[in-house]
Parts: structure tokens; C-alpha cells; sequence
């Protein structure tokens, strides 16, 4: 971030410090692909600029998918100017954060930063310091530079976490009014808690000596054996480990002759072998779920969740939108 001590005389328009900051809407040409780049400054922000070199730098990425998407010329205009304002807001935002950290006197322990550097170096580099000093000569950029950016970024990060962290309690009541609101999103299809013993051909060993195999492991299962200990025995599918345990998995998603043999099942009940192509199959069912809506204590704890990330989500917005009223935004 470059100071601009000897630049804000160039700036014509101030928003006052006492006023929310908002981002000023450009026209799609200035950055609609193929325009001319004018490397000038869009913004400087209590001191710090922001050039429209650095945004189109961070458009870059997206700008494709853009074009693409977009069905016609107006559109791509507004979806440019859109992507445009958005980035500025967020290196506006960026700033603020980073500079109230600073004023708050906060600080990030040297051994975090040295630790994220060294991480960065292995993780975008490969540990090739080299590759390292490369990329920054070909960025113009110095390896302080880039500790700083590096430790902004920690700052951004670090503050915005603890921003959206909040100690309000769900009530039970807002979760029963969401639930009530929202049942068609706790809509389930008929599901069942599947496991499966999968015998598998080898060698000269067919489907018949399989259903043979299949009737000694029956015959175990009868006499009370565990039948996650018989699973990963015999079993010859990647639930091998899991004792055969697939989860929850709903009539959809099985194959059509397997989902009739186990959705005829009842709780806790195996099924006889059966055989689909060469391969040999015992079903359990563990619990099976009717179609529906969940009740509400089977989705509470979902509910709980989404209305508190609503919440978190709501108090990072209030705390940038408190930053931007006392924040000093000069747009050229």
C-alpha cells in the first residue's frame, strides 16, 4: 500500500469523515476488456492508494467468465462495472481494517508472520527460494513488501473472524420460527442407513462358489456374529475398512435392484445373498427414514448453525459499514 502525502491535492472529491463511505458507481468502459488501461488513481483511503492498475490486476481472473456469461454488450457493461466496484469496496475495506487494527494497537506475534511467510514461500513456491525472488523481481516488489502484504492479509483475516464471532444465543423460539418458515428446505426423500458385505470374483472363484461363501458368512450372522467384523473379512468394496457402512443413502441413489432387496428390509434386519452380474451382495438395514419433512430436533442443530452464521455475517457488516463512516474516502 503506497502513501499518497503529495497526491491528495489531486483528488476532487471528498467524502466527509463523519459521512458513510460509499463506492462511486465508474462507467463499464473504463474497464470493459480492451479499453485502454490509464494507471490512474481511483481512490485514496485516510492516506493509502488505490490505482486502477491494482484493480484491473485483481479483475483479471474473473473477467473471462464474465465474458462468457454475459448476453449482450449492456450487460457485460454492468457486470464489469459490478466486478469493478466490488473489488474496490473490498481494497477500501482492506485498508480500513488493516489501519484500525494499528490504531486499536494490536499486534501480530513475529513468530506467526514468520511462520505464514515460510508457508507461503513452500506453498506457492515450492520452497524454491529462488522461484520466490523471481516472482517478486517480475512483480517489482521486495521481500518486505510482500511480508507486509502477507501480514496485512493475517490482520484482515485475524480481524474479520473476530468480528463475525458473536456470543448471542439462538433462542429456541427463533429456531422454532425458522423451522416453521422454512420446512419445504427440511424436505427429505425415503432414506435408509445402509451396510453391505460385496463378494467379488477372483481367480477361477465365480458367482456360484461366491453365493457358497455368502451362505457360511449368513449362517455366522445367524448365530450372532457382528456384522461389521464379517464386512471387513470378506467384503470387497471401498467400505471394507468401515465394516461395509455407507451412511445414510437415499432410494435414488442406489441401483434399482439393490434399492429393492434393502428398502424391503426392516430396521435392523440383513438381507439373504443376491447376486447383480458376478459379484455377491448382503445388505443390512441399520434405521430407515420414511419421505418427509425432518422433524424439528433431527434439524435443530442445522438450524442453529445457519441462523448464527446469518448473525456473524450481520455483525461483520455493521462493523464495516461503522468503519466507513469515520473513515476519510477520497474518490478521483
Amino acid at each position: 500500500m503506497k502513501k499518497a502525502f503529495l497526491i491528495i491535492t489531486l483528488l476532487s472529491a471528498t467524502v466527509n469523515a463523519q459521512q458513510e463511505a460509499k463506492s462511486p458507481s465508474f462507467t463499464a468502459e473504463r474497464f470493459t476488456p480492451g479499453a485502454l488501461p490509464r494507471n490512474s488513481i481511483i481512490a485514496v483511503v485516510e492516506g493509502e492508494i488505490i490505482t486502477e492498475d491494482e484493480v484491473r490486476r485483481i479483475m483479471l481472473p474473473s473477467i473471462g467468465s464474465v465474458i462468457r456469461g454475459a448476453k449482450s454488450k449492456e450487460e457485460l457493461n454492468r457486470q464489469t462495472a459490478q466486478l469493478a466496484n466490488d473489488i474496490i469496496q473490498k481494497l477500501i475495506d482492506d485498508i480500513l481494517i488493516v489501519n484500525h487494527f494499528k490504531k486499536e494497537g494490536y499486534q501480530i506475534p513475529k513468530t506467526v508472520i514468520e511462520n505464514q511467510y515460510k508457508n507461503a514461500i513452500k506453498r506457492e513456491f515450492g520452497g524454491d527460494r529462488s522461484r520466490f525472488l523471481r516472482y517478486l523481481r517480475d512483480q517489482s516488489k521486495t521481500v518486505r513488501q510482500y511480508r507486509e502484504e502477507l501480514e496485512d492479509k493475517i490482520i484482515i483475516q485475524s480481524m474479520s473472524s473476530r468480528m463475525r464471532k458473536t456470543q448471542a444465543e439462538i433462542s429456541p423460539e427463533k429456531i422454532e420460527e425458522y423451522y416453521k418458515k422454512n420446512k419445504l428446505f427440511f424436505f427429505q426423500d425415503e432414506s435408509i442407513h445402509l451396510s453391505q458385505i460385496t463378494l467379488a470374483p477372483y481367480q477361477d472363484v465365480g458367482p456360484e462358489q461366491l453365493i457358497k461363501t455368502a451362505n457360511r458368512i449368513i449362517a455366522r450372522l445367524a448365530d450372532g456374529e457382528d456384522f461389521s467384523k464379517l464386512a471387513r473379512i470378506h467384503s470387497k468394496d471401498d467400505q471394507k475398512k468401515n465394516g461395509g457402512d455407507y451412511g445414510w443413502i437415499k432410494r435414488s441413489e442406489l441401483r434399482k435392484e439393490l434399492a429393492d432387496v434393502a428398502f424391503k428390509l426392516r430396521d435392523g434386519q440383513y438381507s439373504e445373498p443376491f447376486r447383480l452380474a458376478d459379484h455377491v451382495f448382503i445388505v443390512k438395514v441399520n434405521e430407515k427414514r420414511g419421505e418427509g419433512i425432518q422433524p424439528l430436533d433431527e434439524v435443530r442443530d442445522r438450524i442453529e448453525k445457519l441462523l448464527n452464521d446469518q448473525t456473524a455475517r450481520e455483525a461483520q457488516r455493521s462493523w464495516l459499514l461503522r468503519l466507513r463512516k469515520k473513515a476519510l474516502v477520497q474518490y478521483f
